[in-house]
């Protein structure tokens, strides 16, 4: 894994199969943010800035009183952006042992989980590692992309949020074009899962490519 744009490029073509995500994120741990660096990712930056905002003008809370969870946090950028932003409250998880300790080390994360999938049922977990309707705000970067995750997995993060809390999301555009995100939006709109879905269209994300970013308010 020397070339960062094909090694990015490769980890789009595993088809959501979570042991090749496992074993491939294993293999490039310790070059992941030197990689994504190089292909200047800005998707940490501009979703802890859209969090700072909703936090504020939302939740009414400062951000160190906010509870957020990080889901698929990797090596800890967002994390470590968040904590930039003034957020103390943090939990992660991320499907990646080896990823995850690494985000353990930037000390960003109150709590650290590994091995948990997101696109199967979270029945198979150990008993609540991760506490449903607890967090304000669930933040997910550059975990809806390709060959990773499908968009129903945004039913999943909703057993998480608080009603009246809030799912941050990144989504590449080009992930819109060949998935059905936006119809998985507004069928759990429809289902009163969500009360409202706000969208920050053609925002900053990498430097091939520009990103949707979505806001969901938990209904209930």
């Amino acid at each position: 894994m020397s070339n960062p744009f094909a090694t990015i490029h490769s980890a789009h073509l595993l088809n959501g199969d979570s042991g090749k995500i496992k074993d491939y994120y294993r293999r490039w741990a310790l070059r992941y943010e030197e990689d994504v660096k190089n292909e200047h990712y800005n998707g940490p930056g501009v979703i802890a800035s859209i969090t700072h905002m909703t936090c504020l003008s939302y939740l009414g809370k400062r951000p160190e009183q906010t509870r957020i969870l990080d889901a698929g946090c990797g090596t800890g950028l967002v994390g470590s952006a968040l904590v930039e932003r003034g957020f103390r409250n943090i939990d992660g998880f991320d499907l990646s042992e080896d990823m995850g300790k690494i985000a353990a080390q930037t000390e960003s994360y109150k709590n650290i989980w590994t091995d948990i999938d997101l696109s199967k049922e979270l029945s198979h977990l150990p008993p609540s590692p991760l506490e449903h309707k607890s967090y304000d705000i669930i933040v997910c970067c550059g975990v809806f992309t390709h060959g990773h995750l499908e968009p129903s997995a945004l039913l999943t993060l909703h057993r998480f949020v608080a009603k009246g809390g809030f799912i941050i999301v990144s989504t590449r555009n080009s992930y819109l074009e060949r998935h059905d995100f936006e119809k998985t939006s507004r069928r759990l709109l429809q289902q009163r899962y969500f009360s409202s879905a706000l969208c920050l269209p053609n925002a900053r994300y990498i430097g091939e490519e520009r990103a949707h970013y979505w806001i969901f308010q938990v209904d209930r």
